[in-house]
């Protein structure tokens, strides 16, 4: 097999969301962030492309000496953070056709990983191309001075604290107690008054009805209204889904999966 080489690339600006480039040595990195979620990046001589950097930069209406741009339009929001004495700028960009992670307090630590690295800034990558829950986020370190002049400037929202974090799933416990002490009650009732008839009678041999063989141990992420929340054990799915907690559009997918399922294939006697 014949190995080609590449002589040009040519890079149509319109599509273009964020684009990072770092000169190191004779060679200059560039990183580029589409529209559509799709990424390249590539290393080129130095010496023979600064023109054409500067020619493309000057396409998308920045000075020639700068060395990254974002456009607006796929900026989800920014969130400012501070780890021990380091404060960060994350640049959270947003894709067409794809679900993005919840935004809030605690997007910062959530399992980024990265892709690509300058002196300038980090590109982090959540989840993968195709997956469900798919983003792309720009991380920079700050002065404690520049971001709080930033937060300033953008009026942004002082101090957030994830309701999650502060209060996990309150609403999610106390309606599967009641779920359970209905249960409880309701067995209870059968037991008492399934006795007293049967009381002198022969014992009649009971046939369970077949009910689908579902993987012991097995647990499942429930995706609703673009949320995800879990994993629940079967168990816990069928109390939420006999409580009403569990609507007739939620997808679910076990732990060790990422394919997504109707719920109907877990707990067959949804509505």
């Amino acid at each position: 097999m014949t190995h080609s080489t590449t002589l040009g690339i040519e890079i149509n600006p319109k599509y273009v969301g964020a684009l990072f480039t770092e000169r190191m040595d004779k060679t200059l990195r560039v990183f580029c962030y589409f529209t559509n979620g799709d990424t390249s990046q590539f290393d080129v001589p130095a010496a023979e492309n600064l023109d054409n950097l500067h020619h493309f930069f000057s396409k998308l209406n920045m000075d020639a000496t700068c060395s990254s741009v974002i456009i607006n339009e796929v900026v989800l929001g920014r969130v400012y953070s501070r780890s021990a004495e380091q404060h960060s700028l994350y640049t959270l960009l947003s894709t067409p056709g794809t679900v993005l992670p919840p935004f809030n307090a605690d997007i910062c630590d959530l399992p980024w990983r990265l892709c690509w690295q300058s002196q300038e800034a980090d590109i982090l990558e959540y989840g993968r191309s195709g997956e469900p829950i798919h983003c792309f986020a720009i991380r920079t370190q700050v002065t404690e001075g520049d971001a709080l002049r930033l937060i300033k400037d953008a009026r942004a929202f002082l101090n957030p604290v994830s309701c999650q974090k502060k209060q996990p799933y309150r609403w999610l416990y106390l309606n599967l107690a009641l779920v359970l002490v209905g249960l409880a009650t309701l067995i209870g009732l059968t037991v008492f008054y399934s006795s007293k008839e049967t009381a002198g009678k022969p014992v009649a041999p009971v046939i369970a009805k077949e009910t689908p063989a579902l993987p012991p141990g097995a647990s499942y992420y429930l995706l609703s209204n673009h949320q995800i929340s879990g994993p629940y054990t079967v168990k816990t799915l069928a109390l939420m889904n006999t409580g009403g907690l569990i609507n007739a559009a939620t997808l679910c997918r076990p732990e060790n999966s990422t394919e997504w399922l109707p719920l109907t294939r877990v707990l067959p006697n949804t509505p």
